[in-house]
C-alpha cells in the first residue's frame, strides 16, 4: 500500500509537535549535578522573583562571593527551586546530594533574635534560629522598632534562609572542594609559582592525596586561600608519608599563623582549653594502644573527657569568645574526632601549632579530680 502525502499550504496553521510520552525517563530526572541546592515550600517562591527584586537570590550571590574569598577557592553555585512536597514556608538546604539542614521562614514576617537581655518580651511565633539556636520569634513588622528598642536582634526571611546556608556551606565546606577544583587552584598558582607546582604534582604526590589534604584542613575551619604556602609545606613531607591524615598532621604547624589568626587577633592572647598532665598520659597511652584507630579511646572515658570540655567551654561560647583546645600533637585528631559531635565549631590544636610569642590565656585545665 501506498503512503498518502501531501504538501501543507503555505498558509496552513504550524502543527506542534506532540508532548514527550511522560512514560520517558530521561537521566536528568534521576540525577542533579548541582553541588549544592536550595529546595522551597510555594510560600517562599517570592522571594526569588526577579520582578520584585529576586531579595533571597542577592542575599545568596553576596554569600557565595564572601565565603569564596574566605575558604580560598570557587564555592559552587546554589541550584534554587521549588518543592511542592514541602510544606509552603519550609526550606530545605542540600549539599553533594544530602539534606544538611531545612526550616521555616515567614516572607512577610520578620525574626526578632534574643541575642542579648530583652527588656519587653515582644508578641510573636516562638522558634529557635536555625543557623544557631538562639530563642526567637516571627513578629509583625509594625513591631520593628520595638522589638530593637527591647533588646532583639531583627532580621527578614531572605536574611535567616542566607545566613542558614552560610552556616551550612561553612561547616561543609570540604565537600564543596574536589579534584576539579582543586586542579584549578594549583593552575592558579603555576602561574606565577611553576616550578614549586610542577615539583609536587604529579611528582611526587597524587592530586588525589593533595585534595584529601585540603579537604582535611576545610574540614577543621583552615581556609586553602595560601596555596604557595601549602603546597610548599606539602612538598617539604611529601616523601615521609602517603596518608593523607598523617600528610595533613604534619602540614599544620607550617600554617600555624592562618590557623591561630581566626582565633586571636595579632595582639591578643590566644585563649585556651588545655588537659592535666596526667589526663593527657591516659589518653596518649590509648592512641599508642589502637595506632591508626579513628576512635581510640574507651567509652566512658571518652564521654567523661567530651562532657569536661563542653562544660568548661560554656562560659566562653556564652560570652562569645573564640578559643581553642590544646594538647600534644599525638592527640590532636583523635581529640579533635572526639569533640566534633558535641563541640563541632571547637578548635583544637597541637602545642607546635602555636606561633612562637604568641600568648596563650588558659581558662580551664580538664583532668585532675575532673571528668
Amino acid at each position: 500500500m501506498t503512503a498518502l502525502t501531501s504538501t501543507p499550504r503555505a498558509d496552513a496553521p504550524a502543527v506542534e509537535a506532540p508532548p514527550a510520552p511522560t512514560s520517558t525517563i530521561d537521566w536528568s530526572d534521576v540525577g542533579d549535578s548541582a553541588t549544592v541546592g536550595l529546595e522551597l515550600g510555594y510560600g517562599l517562591v517570592g522571594m526569588v522573583d526577579e520582578t520584585v527584586g529576586a531579595p533571597l537570590m542577592a542575599r545568596i550571590t553576596g554569600i557565595r562571593r564572601q565565603l569564596s574569598k574566605e575558604l580560598g577557592f570557587v564555592v559552587p553555585v546554589v541550584r534554587v527551586r521549588d518543592n511542592i512536597a514541602l510544606s509552603p514556608f519550609a526550606y530545605r538546604v542540600i549539599v553533594d546530594g544530602v539534606v544538611a539542614g531545612e526550616d521555616e521562614a515567614w516572607p512577610d514576617d520578620l525574626l526578632a533574635l534574643e541575642a542579648g537581655a530583652i527588656d519587653t518580651p515582644i508578641e510573636g511565633r516562638a522558634v529557635k534560629d536555625p543557623s544557631f539556636g538562639l530563642d526567637a520569634r516571627w513578629i509583625d513588622p509594625a513591631l520593628r522598632d520595638l522589638a530593637i528598642a527591647s533588646g532583639y536582634t531583627v532580621v527578614d526571611a531572605a536574611t535567616v534562609i542566607g545566613t542558614h546556608l552560610n552556616h551550612l556551606l561553612t561547616g561543609q565546606a570540604q565537600v564543596l572542594l574536589g579534584q576539579d577544583e582543586v586542579q584549578k587552584l594549583l593552575d592558579t598558582l603555576a602561574e606565577s609559582q611553576p616550578q614549586l607546582v610542577g615539583g609536587l604534582v604529579p611528582k611526587t604526590m597524587s592530586l588525589q592525596t593533595v585534595t584529601a589534604v585540603l579537604q582535611n584542613l576545610l574540614a577543621e575551619g583552615v581556609p586553602v586561600r595560601d596555596m604557595r604556602r601549602i603546597v610548599a609545606g606539602l612538598a617539604a613531607i611529601a616523601g615521609r608519608t602517603a596518608d593523607p591524615d598523617d600528610l595533613t598532621e604534619l602540614l599544620r604547624p607550617a600554617l600555624a599563623g592562618l590557623i591561630v589568626q581566626k582565633l586571636a587577633g595579632v595582639r591578643e592572647p590566644l585563649t585556651a582549653i588545655t588537659f592535666d598532665g596526667a589526663l593527657e598520659d591516659l589518653l596518649a597511652q590509648a592512641v599508642r594502644a589502637a595506632p591508626g584507630s579513628a576512635y581510640p579511646f574507651e567509652p566512658v572515658l571518652a564521654g567523661r573527657v567530651a562532657d569536661a570540655v563542653r562544660a568548661a567551654s560554656e562560659p566562653l561560647v556564652a560570652s562569645a569568645q573564640r578559643f581553642a583546645v590544646i594538647t600534644t600533637p599525638l592527640l590532636r585528631r583523635p581529640i579533635w574526632g572526639l569533640l566534633k559531635g558535641q563541640l563541632p565549631d571547637a578548635a583544637v590544636l597541637s602545642f607546635t601549632e602555636i606561633p612562637d610569642g604568641k600568648a596563650i590565656d588558659v581558662a580551664a585545665v580538664v583532668g585532675g579530680n575532673a571528668p
